[in-house]
């Protein structure tokens, strides 16, 4: 967990930098990753995502361009960038997902998923508190979608805020 908070506390500066710029949502997640085996351990994750304004609907999903680190307390690193969407549901409930391709480093042959360009899914439920804040409860994968030939992926279970700005 020592090496977690450095590089989680440059990542969090430098996004709520480019948050002040032009971002519309600040998401941070918490949780669980689960690599399938005993080896390598099981970690804990952060996930800091910076969603920007709405581009797009399809339908009555709005679109957004994303951003995303994720440092996993092993040491394992993704860096990512794509698309975001949220679909509201009856009353304060809604329903989240992304899709973000981009650079994994690995810490170890252990958690190597077969290739540098990895991309991240997300599909999570959450519940919008008030006007700024909600929290979400998501899974996310991660997968060089065969590209390589080796590709295991790695799941986590995540507990996430987002606060919109």
């Amino acid at each position: 967990m020592k090496r977690i908070f450095p590089a989680a506390l440059s990542a969090a500066s430098l996004m709520l930098g480019a948050a002040q710029v032009q971002a519309a949502d600040f998401v941070v997640g918490l949780g669980y990753t689960d690599f399938g085996s005993n080896e390598p351990p099981n970690t804990r994750v952060l996930s800091l995502e910076l969603h920007g304004d709405s581009f797009r609907d399809v339908g009555q999903v709005a679109v957004s361009p994303m951003l995303v680190v994720t440092v996993h307390d092993g040491g394992d690193y993704f860096v990512g960038g794509g698309l975001s969407g949220r679909y509201d549901l009856k009353g304060d409930w809604f329903v989240e997902g992304s899709l973000a391709p981009g650079l994994y480093l690995p810490s170890s042959d252990a958690t190597d998923l077969g290739h540098h360009l990895e991309f991240r899914s997300v599909l999570g439920v959450g519940y919008q508190i008030n006007d700024g804040n909600a929290i979400s409860v998501a899974l996310t994968h991660k997968s060089n979608a065969g590209i390589s030939g080796r590709n295991p992926g790695v799941d986590t279970v995540e507990l996430r805020w987002r606060k919109n700005f």
